[in-house]
């Protein structure tokens, strides 16, 4: 064969396998995000957790999930974590497309399902598509832990309604004891919690950890600005599901999915695809902070 051909074809071959290196290198990267819905919560009572797979890469993703139990695709590092799964009809694989940028996200009921010793409880959230062998995680999440609520006759109460969080800062060292019928039979903080009513607050009712989180949060919201960059606002705000563009997103705050802004861009590229949306895009206008539900995808 002629020398000048084997040289082309060679040289066509290794391109084509470092394209095909360069796909599966975009393909193997996926981010996982976990923000639960508060930072403190009791032991056994259910908590709202957002995850969230994003697609940090500039190609289409695709991943396969299941449609009714699609919980079936996730795991925790941390076995003292669980989750609330509902009743399913009708559980199909699907296929779920994202672009870049884009985000496929979830909701967990979940709880610490105790009893542990510790005040605090950290875990991982890991996802593993159907007919996939590598499992993705998320940063580690680290909760405050209170006991749980009892009944007069001493036996755990578990409420999933359970609002606004406590801190847990006036607490001393807890030690937890149950027994065999998961009753509360010991715990050294106990005497404190009744004296505080389990929380603080000012003659007129006003609760003061919660006003000073709150108080912290807009501190927070008030230093995104327009005329920063999309990367400057993930700092403080992350992405969620529903309707988005280059040029227009809701975000909800790291600490809070609940807490959200609606932000206009101005696309770093003039060129830039409508859904494409680039780090350096910068911020055209920024609503107030306000309070709305998640969305889920």
């Amino acid at each position: 064969m002629n020398p000048k051909i084997i040289c082309c074809l060679a040289l066509v071959w290794s391109g084509a396998l470092a394209a095909l290196s360069a796909g599966a290198a975009d393909a193997d990267s996926l981010r996982v995000v976990v923000t639960p819905s508060r930072t403190v919560v009791r032991i056994k009572e259910v908590f709202p957790v957002t995850l969230r797979v994003e697609n940090p890469t500039a190609t289409n993703q695709t991943v396969r999930v299941m449609s009714c139990r699609w919980q079936d695709e996730w795991k925790t590092s941390n076995t003292n974590v669980s989750w609330i799964v509902g009743e399913c009809t009708r559980n199909v694989a699907r296929n779920v497309e994202f672009p870049p940028g884009g985000v496929y996200t979830n909701q967990l009921e979940m709880l610490v399902s105790g009893p542990i010793s510790q005040k605090t409880v950290s875990f991982r959230m890991g996802f593993t598509p159907i007919d996939s062998r590598k499992t993705y995680w998320s940063d580690e999440v680290t909760l405050d832990v209170l006991p749980p609520t009892t009944n007069n006759d001493g036996r755990v109460q578990v409420s999933q309604h359970e609002t606004a969080a406590q801190t847990p800062s006036w607490l001393n060292e807890v030690t937890l004891q149950f027994d065999e019928h998961d009753r509360l039979v010991s715990w050294e903080a106990e005497k404190t919690l009744d004296e505080t009513n389990g929380r603080k607050s000012t003659g007129n009712g006003v609760d003061e950890y919660l006003t000073k989180q709150i108080s912290n949060i807009l501190t927070e919201c008030q230093k995104i600005k327009p005329g920063m960059t999309r990367a400057e606002l993930s700092k403080v705000f992350t992405t969620e599901g529903g309707l988005s563009t280059a040029k227009h997103r809701t975000s909800v705050h790291r600490r809070c999915p609940y807490i959200r802004v609606d932000v206009d861009f101005k696309p770093s590229d003039p060129k830039q695809n409508v859904l494409e949306e680039r780090p350096a895009d910068t911020i055209r206008n920024i609503s107030n902070p306000y309070l709305a539900w998640g969305i889920i995808d």
